[in-house]
């Protein structure tokens, strides 16, 4: 069975194909009505017209709420985890990068984002208001571009305490099979991305005092997959790079970080179930037997983008269903 056939079955726990188009697709926001924030909630919660601007708790569906009698609140209010953060996040017109940026702002934070999908970018920035959230066009293999994307950070919101590098591209081909120019052209975003965006940080987090960087790698950076050797390669460079950065970056108070997500119902997900890949088998290897709404995964980054995650640097986050726990038998 192929993954396209797999995700017309509606596998065990999992979702369709018309349910995966319909958790990420347009209205409804990437985060899906179940665990997420959809766009109208988002804009409930944090858009124009119910702007909340204080303290605050981020309950279920990215909603804030303030008040008194339950426990954990102090005087009646709980803070978002991301309160007074500045972040900047790759790839966040679409897919796990809008549910980051969504999610983020819903936790307090304030949010620059870059895409090259100019009018999906500004559509996500509009709906969050201008005062929690701007878009700028970003090339991640342009040194220029995160020069500006850093810049319009620090003018807008004042400093930098967190980098989320989630901008990445997937292509399919066996060795033998795949152009060069493709395998440069993955490595080049995925990898030489990631390792710009960690240098054009560092001189704005230092003088900040510190801050957090979220590598967004997967379950490729731990295995390989045939007919992914070019992905496989980047999302290791990552999983290395990371170890690297937090080694050189502890000095100066910045936590470096990797997330590894597993199946995500994504627009790269999607477009990849014509791959040819064993769908059927992919879903019963997986203990939890089912796909991941991207809200899943930005609820780990946001806690590696937090000070609950003060003394984890240079670690490795898994969020794969438990695909890589082991064989399967």
């Amino acid at each position: 069975m192929t993954t396209k056939q797999a995700f017309g079955s509606r596998p065990r726990g999992g979702a369709g194909r018309e349910v995966a188009r319909a958790a990420v697709g347009a209205g409804r926001g990437s985060c899906g009505p179940t665990v997420g924030a959809g766009r109208r909630r988002a804009r409930r919660g944090v858009g124009a017209g119910r702007r909340w601007r204080g303290p605050g708790w981020v309950g279920v569906g990215g909603w804030r709420a303030v008040g008194a009698g339950l426990g954990g609140w102090a005087k009646g209010v709980r803070m978002g985890r991301l309160d007074g953060k500045v972040a900047l996040i790759t790839g966040g017109a679409r897919g796990m990068g809008k549910s980051h940026v969504r999610h983020f702002v819903a936790e307090g934070a304030r949010v620059v984002f870059g895409d090259v999908l100019d009018d999906r970018g500004q559509y996500v920035a509009n709906g969050l208001g201008a005062d929690l959230c701007r878009y700028i066009h970003q090339d991640v293999t342009s040194e220029a571009d995160w020069a500006a994307a850093v810049a319009l950070t620090i003018e807008t919101f004042g400093k930098l305490d967190v980098l989320v590098n989630n901008a990445g591209i997937i292509k399919f081909g066996t060795i033998a099979e795949m152009p060069l120019a493709d395998f440069r052209s993955i490595l080049e975003v995925n990898a030489v991305g990631c390792w710009l965006g960690m240098k054009s940080v560092i001189e704005p987090m230092t003088k900040a005092g510190g801050g957090a960087i979220v590598n967004i790698s997967s379950i490729e950076g731990f295995t390989g997959a045939a007919g992914l050797s070019a992905y496989s390669a980047s999302k290791f460079a990552i999983r290395g790079m990371t170890k690297a950065a937090a080694r050189e970056l502890g000095q100066f108070g910045i936590r470096v970080n990797s997330v590894h997500p597993g199946a995500v119902l994504t627009h790269m997900m999607i477009d990849s179930a014509d791959s040819g890949k064993d769908g059927e088998a992919f879903m019963k290897a997986m203990p939890l037997g089912r796909f991941a709404q991207p809200v899943e995964i930005s609820h780990l980054v946001a806690y590696l983008a937090s000070d609950e995650s003060s003394y984890s640097t240079g670690a490795e986050f898994l969020a794969d269903g438990g695909i890589l726990s082991g064989p399967g038998y």
